[in-house]
């Protein structure tokens, strides 16, 4: 009979351990029952056997604590590695670049880029901005704008109540992306003063 184990150490199986029975004598044959050494023999075996089957059940649970810490441990890299990268791209530099990217759209080259109602920035999983936009070559659309990922992309248009959008259409270039760093780090320091 053979015992497999799995170790799971960064994803890889590996077989631990085959034992076969009957190993401690060598014998392959018929036994004589009888004799009492062969009883006592076998009563070691089973009490090694027994002994090795816990040792290698403590060990595949230690095994799995470490995988399982080694899952967390990558999960909080991630997550100090997002920090990081949003810390970086969450900069007033790189806001105004945003910002600069989204006039030099192909639809906009040349034209005034007109935003409808407001811009969204949201932090949790890297830096995502929506942008509701009036479409240039038919005014009385709007289509949604998402920068996400590095990169703007048109992501549909938008539903709009009201056809008249005279008064709730904002010049991009009267607004400055870069406030929005202003306003968070504001805001984190008010919560550390607290």
């Amino acid at each position: 009979m053979i015992y497999r184990i799995k170790l799971i150490n960064h994803g890889i199986l590996f077989i631990l351990v085959s034992l076969l029975l009957f190993a401690c004598t060598g014998q392959t044959g018929s036994r004589n029952r009888a004799n009492p050494k062969d009883t006592t023999d076998y009563s070691n075996h089973e009490r090694n056997k027994a002994e090795l089957e816990k040792l290698l059940a403590q060990d595949n649970e230690r095994l799995e604590a470490r995988f399982f810490e080694d899952i967390e441990t990558a999960q909080e890299l991630k997550k100090l590695e997002n920090e990081n990268l949003l810390q970086q791209a969450f900069t007033e530099e790189n806001l105004r670049k945003i910002q600069q990217e989204l006039q030099d759209y192909p639809q906009f080259k040349g034209e005034s880029v007109m935003l409808y109602g407001s811009l969204h920035f949201f932090l949790s999983d890297g830096l995502r901005i929506i942008a509701e936009v009036q479409d240039p070559g038919i005014p009385k659309n709007v289509d949604k704008y998402e920068y996400r990922d590095g990169k703007w992309m048109q992501n549909g248009p938008v539903k709009l109540r009201d056809a008249n959008l005279n008064g709730e259409l904002i010049p991009m270039n009267k607004i400055d992306f870069a406030l929005a760093h202003k306003v968070v780090k504001h805001a984190e320091d008010k919560t550390r003063d607290a």
